[in-house]
């Protein structure tokens, strides 16, 4: 439904230009009118809010061999332009952030004395503040998404700071010095170590691994590369290769008896979490 309301929106705009061409066929200002239609973007809030769940049940869905044929067969069709499904799915949240970009320019090519010269700052603000709405709530949505997927195995892992934690700054898969393969969640308040699990329907939950880290808690601590092995109490969370490779993204959480050496290589490395913290 949502599609069919996108395209509603393009050809609203695109009637607004319409009709203020010229004899020469060209549009002489855009501004004001971007500045009116810009609002009709509030209705891709909710949409993108969803678009995490809706990639989760997508990938469960894939699972099913008859889903996963059709879309392939979908995919490899000349109508799909090669694209799979989530493409065209994501495709309202990738034109909606462009919006700026495009008013950026614009305004590099507007004349001072050019009636848009005015208008274009306001619509670039009003669109701005629409991005960074979306952005917003997805994040808060997604936080909350991963939430209810932790799977606690003891009731002391159930920190406050997990549910107080609005936004999830950054995840993804390492491993520990024993090849096991962990999935870390930094929310805003906590650090979180789990492993993932398929449920009965197809899909995956998160089982807490070891007690969850308070980020108040942690002192985190740049290395070298080289430096931080696989061994010591805490154990080590490599990305990739095997962990005799020297490390090239290495940072210490979680100080004392409770610290933990983490290594990562390009999708989660250093740097993705050092940002945050």
């Amino acid at each position: 439904m949502v599609l069919f309301v996108w395209s509603g929106l393009i050809v609203d705009l695109l009637a607004r230009l319409e009709r203020l061409r010229g004899s020469e066929k060209t549009v002489g200002a855009i501004g004001q009118t971007l500045f009116n239609w810009f609002p009709c973007l509030g209705a891709y809030v909710t949409y993108c809010c969803n678009q995490v769940e809706a990639k989760a049940l997508l990938d469960m869905k894939k699972q099913q061999k008859r889903v996963e044929q059709f879309l392939r067969l979908c995919q490899e069709s000349s109508f799909s332009r090669k694209l799979d499904l989530w493409n065209f799915l994501d495709l309202p949240r990738s034109r909606l952030v462009k919006y700026p970009l495009l008013l950026r320019e614009i305004l590099k090519s507007t004349p001072p004395d050019h009636p848009d010269e005015d208008t274009l700052p306001d619509a670039l603000e009003l669109v701005q503040s629409i991005v960074s709405e979306v952005d917003r709530k997805t994040g808060e949505a997604e936080c909350q998404f991963y939430r209810r997927g932790l799977a606690y195995l003891e009731e002391g892992q159930r920190l406050p700071e997990i549910q107080l934690s609005r936004f999830l700054y950054c995840h993804g898969e390492l491993k520990n010095n024993k090849g096991q393969k962990l999935h870390v969640f930094l929310f805003e308040l906590c650090l979180v170590l789990t492993r993932s699990v398929e449920d009965r329907e197809g899909g995956v939950v998160f089982q807490v691994y070891r007690q969850p880290l308070p980020t108040t808690t942690l002192h985190l601590e740049e290395l070298p590369d080289g430096e931080g092995g696989g061994g010591g109490k805490g154990g080590a969370f490599f990305q990739g290769g095997p962990p005799q490779t020297p490390p090239k993204r290495v940072w210490r959480g979680g100080g004392g008896k409770g610290g933990r050496f983490l290594k990562g290589e390009k999708k989660l490395g250093k740097g993705d979490f050092l940002n945050f913290f």
